[in-house]
């Protein structure tokens, strides 16, 4: 860098930005070897791309946008060239109107890269579900998101009490995710046990509840690893959309009740996404709202895999009637039902027999 291009930047700095130029300065020679790093990395990715393409040298977009050091190379690039206009946001003032719009444009551009990665996760050609372990460990950094989401705060609460735990209980979660209702549990003495697949998950669980323990296993088996007659409670929220086999699903929940047991079943019955956000700003104080747009980025992400799981076939929404049929026929009491979640979920409790 010449000192003509230093003097350019100390001119902006003083006389535009209205900043420390010196820091202004430093922070621009620190961005661009990092700036020219992740060009170099984008310009690799697409040759290696079009190597793979044969003779022909044709370059299918889908695979460098896939590719993990082209995704790299853009992050890095793109950190670079934001890193001294974070000074000026904060500390300077008369930023361009060209920077704000830069920006939108690769806030869109990312955001379209990551609903292209789920998509390419969750539509795959052999219909198998291997590639799901990946999508829940995306949805792993971003679920506990939904812990300051009111309609889920009042959720858990109904489950729990509901379930109304007793020292000494064996409790089985069925899809525990990162723990949420173990962490939320008032009652001391519980003996939990939450069964998920995700690796992502379970590591969050058991470092928000290490006296509970947690299992690594897949529901669609079909075959819970715990003995018969070992639960005095099982909860399951949120999880049975994952089952294609509900028959059988419900049969091995009962098989590991005990006679008398209480399962707790929230699932949702019904897409729509509306309703919950309704529902959210209804039961939100002013301090919950501002946490909203804090975390709104958050909110954004669970919303585009939302979004996803909903549009899925290989995802099951069973209608109410066909939830009582099955659990009935599996060898449940059907005690009680209710709507929640923004009247998408229905959480029913009933007792093996």
């Amino acid at each position: 860098m010449n000192l003509g291009i230093f003097k350019t930047y100390n001119d902006l700095a003083i006389n535009t930005y209205h900043v420390d130029p010196k820091i202004f300065v430093a922070l621009v020679l620190i961005s661009v070897p990092f700036y020219w790093y992740g060009w170099l990395m984008i310009v690799r990715s697409i040759f290696k791309s079009k190597s793979k393409e044969g003779n022909n040298g044709r370059i299918i977009i889908e695979r460098f946008f896939n590719n993990r050091e082209f995704k790299i190379g853009l992050i890095i690039n793109r950190l670079a060239w934001f890193l001294p206009y974070v000074y000026i946001i904060f500390w300077g003032q008369n930023l361009p109107m060209w920077f704000w719009l830069m920006l939108s444009i690769w806030i869109i551009f990312f955001i379209c890269l990551f609903t292209l990665k789920i998509r390419r996760i969750i539509i795959t050609p052999d219909g198998g579900r291997k590639q799901y372990r990946y999508l829940w460990k995306i949805y792993a950094y971003f679920y506990d998101g939904l812990l300051i989401f009111k309609p889920y705060q009042s959720l858990i609460e109904l489950i729990l009490e509901k379930a109304d735990l007793k020292k000494g209980e064996s409790v089985v979660d069925l899809g525990c995710g990162t723990g949420n209702i173990e962490k939320m549990t008032q009652v001391g003495g519980v003996d939990f046990y939450g069964l998920d697949f995700s690796d992502e998950m379970l590591k969050r669980a058991e470092r928000k509840c290490p006296d509970y323990k947690f299992i690594n296993y897949n529901l669609t088996d079909y075959n819970i690893p715990l003995e018969s007659n070992f639960a005095d409670k099982v909860i399951s929220n949120n999880v049975i959309y994952n089952i294609k086999d509900i028959e059988k699903f419900c049969k091995d929940v009962n098989r590991i009740m005990k006679p008398g047991g209480i399962l707790i079943l929230s699932t949702s019955i019904k897409s729509g996404l509306k309703p919950i956000a309704i529902e959210h700003f209804k039961l939100s104080k002013p301090i919950d709202l501002l946490k909203s747009v804090i975390f709104l980025p958050k909110f954004l992400i669970i919303l585009i895999l939302n979004i996803f799981i909903d549009r899925s076939g290989d995802f099951y929404f069973y209608s109410e009637e066909r939830l009582q049929k099955v659990l009935r026929e599996s060898g449940f009491n059907i005690r009680e039902k209710i709507y929640c979640y923004g009247d998408v979920n229905l959480l029913i409790t009933a007792e093996a027999l």
